[in-house]
C-alpha cells in the first residue's frame, strides 16, 4: 500500500511539473521572426548535358532550356552493379544569363545547377493536359548553373 501512495505521490508531483512547465511556456514572449517562414524549395544537380542549350525568346525576354542528364549506381540484391541516368529540364529564366550560357555551353559539358524545383501543366498539341517538372534557375533567388569543364582551346 506504501509503495502505491509514493508512485502515485510521484506521478502527481511530475504532472504538477509538467503543468508548471506548460504555463510557463506560454507565459513566454514570442520570439521575434526571423524571416524564414519554414519552407525550403531547392535543388542543386550535378551532370551533363545531353544536347546544346536552347534558346527561346518571347516578348523580347529570353531563356535557356538545358537538358542536364545525372547518373546513379547502385547494386542489386543479387550484387550486380546497375546504373541509371535520370533526366531533368533546366529553364533559366533571365535573359542575359540565358544568352551567356547558351554561347558558353555545348553538349557533353559538365554543369553544376543550382535552382528551385517547378511543376506546371499545359496543353500539347494533341489538346491533352501535361504535368511538367522543371528546374528553374532565377539569380535573383539565388539560382546559378556553372560550367564545370575547362572550356575547349580555340578551334
Amino acid at each position: 500500500l506504501r509503495t502505491l501512495t509514493f508512485v502515485r505521490q510521484s506521478a502527481l508531483s511530475g504532472l504538477r511539473t509538467l503543468r508548471t512547465s506548460a504555463v510557463q511556456l506560454s507565459d513566454a514572449p514570442a520570439a521575434p521572426s526571423s524571416g524564414f517562414h519554414g519552407s525550403v524549395n531547392r535543388v542543386t544537380l550535378v551532370g551533363r548535358l545531353g544536347a546544346d542549350p536552347v534558346k527561346k525568346t518571347f516578348d523580347e525576354n529570353s531563356i535557356a532550356i538545358l537538358n542536364v542528364a545525372t547518373d546513379d549506381t547502385y547494386k542489386t540484391p543479387e550484387g550486380q552493379v546497375q546504373s541509371r541516368t535520370d533526366w531533368h529540364r533546366v529553364t533559366v529564366m533571365d535573359s542575359k544569363y540565358a544568352e551567356v550560357l547558351c554561347n558558353i555551353l555545348k553538349k557533353g559539358t559538365k554543369v553544376y545547377v543550382d535552382g528551385a524545383l517547378r511543376h506546371r501543366k499545359y496543353q500539347d498539341a494533341q489538346n491533352q493536359e501535361r504535368t511538367l517538372t522543371e528546374v528553374v534557375v532565377q539569380r535573383r533567388r539565388g539560382g546559378s548553373v556553372i560550367a564545370l569543364d575547362r572550356r575547349p582551346e580555340s578551334e
